[in-house]
Formats: structure tokens, sequence, C-alpha cells
């Protein structure tokens, strides 16, 4: 019986210092950021839709295509990391104006129009250059209900030359 106690004893004291009745520090969730330089989160606005994440991998679908005035087609990778690109070297103002008249839901595809205004100063310039455009763009999004999201699948810029977004983009435009 001395034994039987000894180890019941050995036992609790083992569990009572390992420490997991200890208090653990609570796990809030991240406090995600998402920072949206370029403002698409308003291409959607006075809409019935939204976009629930606006990270670049979440806005684009993978077979998304940015098309030029010309007819160039350039695919999502090359499309994104040009942004980020633009996101690091400008310090950007960009105002999306709703043309909503134009806009159409088919199924689960919305096509959208929209006038900008950009403002973007070359911060690595000396002196830093500040650089307008003002156009309009058409977009094609689709539905995703696996993830309950709108995608942007289709842009096609209509700026004559090559707008911040263009791609192939030089400040010396």
């Amino acid at each position: 019986m001395r034994k039987v106690t000894f180890v019941v004893a050995v036992l609790s004291l083992a569990v009572a210092s390992c420490g997991i009745f200890d208090p653990r520090p609570v796990e809030y969730p991240a406090n995600e950021t998402v920072e949206d330089p370029f403002n698409f989160a308003s291409l959607l606005w006075n809409t019935d839709k939204q976009f629930n994440k606006l990270d670049y991998n979440d806005l684009f679908t993978d077979d998304f295509i940015y098309v030029d005035i010309n007819g160039n087609e350039f695919d999502r990778k090359t499309f994104t990391d040009h942004l980020y690109t633009i996101q690091r070297q400008y310090e950007i103002s960009i105002t999306w104006r709703n043309d909503s008249l134009h806009d159409k839901t088919i199924q689960d595809t919305f096509f959208i129009y929209r006038s900008y205004h950009i403002s973007a100063v070359d911060t690595v310039a000396i002196p830093p250059k500040t650089y307008t455009i003002s156009d309009q763009a058409e977009f094609k999004l689709i539905f995703n209900s696996t993830i309950n999201n709108w995608n942007i699948c289709y842009w096609k810029d209509k700026y004559q030359g090559m707008s911040i977004f263009h791609p192939l983009f030089t400040p010396d435009f």
C-alpha cells in the first residue's frame, strides 16, 4: 500500500511540476493590416459586391490577364511583380470613379468600367518627380463560390501609352 501511495504522490508531483495547470498567455488573432496603395477596394464601392482580401494573390485570379491599349497581354505574375515594384518606388494616390451605368452582371461574372486619376511621386529620383495619369479601364471579375470572393480576371487599360499600371512602365514615359 505504501508503494502505491508513493507512486501516486510521485506522479502527482510530476504532473503538477510540468506546468500543464499553469495559465497560458492568451493568443490573440494576428492583426492583419492589408496595404491597398492602389485603392483596389474602391473598385466595388457603390455596388453590392466586395473583395474579401486585397492581397494580390487573392485579388487576381491565377489566369489573370492585363491588356494594354495596343492589345499586348501580361500575365498575373508579371503584372503583380510590377505592382510591388511601383509600390516600393512611388508614393501613390489614386482615385477610381465609378461608371456604374455600364456595369453589368451576367451570372457569376461582373463587368465594371472605372475612370482613374493617379498621382505618383518618384521617391528615388533626385529631386523627386511627380507623375499624374488619368484615364479609364475595364475589368472582368468572377465570383469564386468556394471562397466566397470576387476576383479580378481581366483588366484592360485604355491609357494611350503606358500607364503606371503597365508592366513596362518607366518614369520617362
